[in-house]
């Protein structure tokens, strides 16, 4: 069976980059979504806190959340 990884980030932000990079040397299949021309959707923003918690998804140093 075939492993295939979801990363879910920006093409401009580094870390999504490094770590599409990381599963592309190991050979494990990476689907993109990005989250610049497609928003996470409701389902998967409660599985994300559901199993990584509030935290993990909130970025409370970002510009927007502190503009907000």
């Amino acid at each position: 069976m075939e492993t295939v990884v979801q990363v879910f980030g920006t093409k401009k932000s580094a870390d999504t980059r490094k770590a599409q990079r990381f599963f592309q040397e190991r050979r494990i299949k990476v689907h993109f979504c990005d989250l610049a021309e497609r928003p996470a959707s409701i389902g998967e923003l409660k599985r994300f806190t559901q199993k990584f918690g509030v935290d993990a998804v909130i970025d409370r140093e970002s510009k927007r959340f502190l503009d907000l």
